[in-house]
Parts: C-alpha cells; sequence; structure tokens
C-alpha cells in the first residue's frame, strides 16, 4: 500500500502480503481477500498504525509493514490524495451525531452517489448541488466506488 493512503478511514481488501514480516503478518490474521481499515495513525504519519483485520480484531502495524502489502483499495475518505474527478458512494460518515447532522444537510448520507467535480479546492455535486468541503469534513466522508463507470 502506498505511503500516502495509510490515513485512518481507508479500507481495502488484501491481494498480497510480501517482505521479511509476511509470517507474522500471517499470522495474526492479516492474508489475501481479507479485507483491512485503518482506524489511526502515530502522529506525523510515521511508526505505528492500528487496523482493524475482518471486520473485528484490531492489530498495531509499523506502516514499513503495511506499505509491503499489495491492496485493493474498498473505501476511502474525500480527502484521500487517491480522490479523483468522478463517481463515489458515501459509505460511511465518520463523525459524531452533530457531524452527521451537517452532512445530511449538505446532502451527504450514506448510500448517495457523489460526484467529485474538483480536488482542489474539494468540489462535488451531490443530489443536484454543488458544495465544497473543507479538508476536515471531507476526511470524515468515507466513499467506495459505485460500479458506474467512472469519468
Amino acid at each position: 500500500m502506498s505511503p500516502n493512503l495509510i490515513q485512518p478511514n481507508v479500507a481495502c481488501r488484501i491481494r498480497s502480503v510480501e517482505g521479511d514480516n509476511s509470517a507474522r503478518l500471517t499470522q495474526m490474521g492479516i492474508l489475501p481477500g481479507v479485507e483491512m481499515q485503518i482506524v489511526r495513525t502515530s502522529p506525523f504519519g510515521s511508526g505505528t498504525v492500528e487496523v482493524m483485520v475482518g471486520g473485528a480484531d484490531v492489530v498495531a502495524l509499523r506502516s514499513d509493514e503495511i506499505e509491503s502489502m499489495e491492496c485493493d483499495l474498498v473505501a476511502l475518505p474525500l480527502s484521500s490524495p487517491a480522490i479523483e474527478r468522478g463517481k463515489y458512494q458515501v459509505s460511511v460518515l465518520a463523525g459524531g451525531s452533530g457531524f452527521r447532522k451537517k452532512a445530511a444537510a449538505m446532502g451527504f448520507v450514506e448510500g448517495t452517489t457523489v460526484e467529485v467535480v474538483s480536488t482542489a479546492p474539494l468540489v462535488a455535486t451531490v443530489r443536484g448541488r454543488q458544495v465544497r468541503l473543507s479538508r476536515n469534513d471531507a476526511g470524515r466522508i468515507v466513499v467506495g466506488e459505485t460500479g458506474d463507470d467512472r469519468t
């Protein structure tokens, strides 16, 4: 996994585990086909990363261990550098009730299709309205692909 994708709320399906730590990771249940979600990272993005494996177990890994994995992205926050122009589906609103109300007022609810029009600044069309998002709000809106052809 690319180092710039190691951030909270990124989820991926593990394709392969390589490197010196592959045996240790396999013993921890980190296997090809398993879904992994990044829960939190250490300050400044280096060091320890807390991940949820298979939707249940939470383990701490080093950044270099995660970088040794080949993954297919499943979901990521709108603030991710991997987000490009195109259509996505909101999968999770990762915030408290205040943020969820704010997001709903802008049209972001789980299951809604969002079209990213611009990534800098982040502008998205949701329910027929264009919305400009702060980096903080975009980091709490987790999206996945819609299955439609991306344009």
